[in-house]
């Protein structure tokens, strides 16, 4: 990640996670319903926003994160708002909520999954 200020950071991630579809596709004039469970691997760019740190919840720093990236098979977006609190100048930890949301298509007919998260971590900088 580039910090290209003390609020401001981007660059890429990538990881992979599970992804449970549901939706009707039409096959011989029959329409059926299709349930997979799909694994996903991602990369993409990400930007973070983090406010002042708030003196009433301990020093944490709000952030929201926005992802934008491709999958194995579509699209993806991920939307995170959270807290991140400073250990030490070098390391912190964060906690957050998360909305993704993944876009494939199947038979030329695009699909949309979505699925909401909790995410935690640790963060060391170099």
């Amino acid at each position: 990640m580039y910090e290209s200020n003390e609020n401001l950071t981007f660059g890429f991630e990538f990881g992979q996670e599970n992804f449970l579809q549901e939706f009707k596709a039409v096959n011989n004039q029959t329409e059926i319903n299709i349930q997979q469970n799909r694994l996903a691997f991602w990369g993409g760019g990400v930007l973070t926003y983090k406010l002042s740190p708030v003196k009433d919840i301990a020093y944490m720093q709000p952030y929201g994160t926005l992802f934008l990236g491709g999958t194995n098979f579509g699209f993806i977006t991920k939307q995170n708002l959270g807290l991140q609190y400073n250990i030490s100048d070098k390391f912190a930890m964060i906690g957050g909520l998360e909305f993704t949301s993944l876009f494939s298509s199947y038979n030329n007919i695009w699909n949309q999954s979505h699925k909401y998260g909790a995410t935690y971590g640790l963060i060391l900088k170099f």
